[in-house]
């Protein structure tokens, strides 16, 4: 890969530091804690330069993903969209098995 990231230790800390700000001493943030350690540790012995840099990379899109997430939770804009992409994917999802279309009744 061509691009580097920061070090697996910056990530970290922006991973903590991240979930400290979003949601402070929640459960919530005790549960995003607990998955982002976990995962640094199944990782910590990884030596593979290229695959460390993909962990990296997808620890970054993952933040990208959450912050977009919880940012749309407080936009009724982005909730309708969100709505609305999550009911096309699951009319292709039918159209595909063959099910008939959930109509909401």
């Amino acid at each position: 890969m061509a691009t580097k990231f920061k070090s697996s230790a910056q990530l970290y800390r922006d991973c903590l530091r991240l979930i400290q700000h979003l949601a402070g001493e929640s459960p919530k943030a005790r549960e995003l804690r607990r998955v982002v350690g976990a995962e640094f540790r199944r990782n910590k012995d990884e030596t593979d330069e290229d695959k460390i840099e993909q962990l990296k990379f997808n620890a970054v899109r993952a933040l990208s993903n959450y912050l977009l997430f919880e940012s749309s939770v407080q936009d009724e804009q982005m909730q309708r969209k969100v709505r609305a992409w999550q009911q096309a994917q699951s009319e292709k999802l039918q159209n595909k098995s063959g099910s008939p279309p959930n109509d909401g009744a």
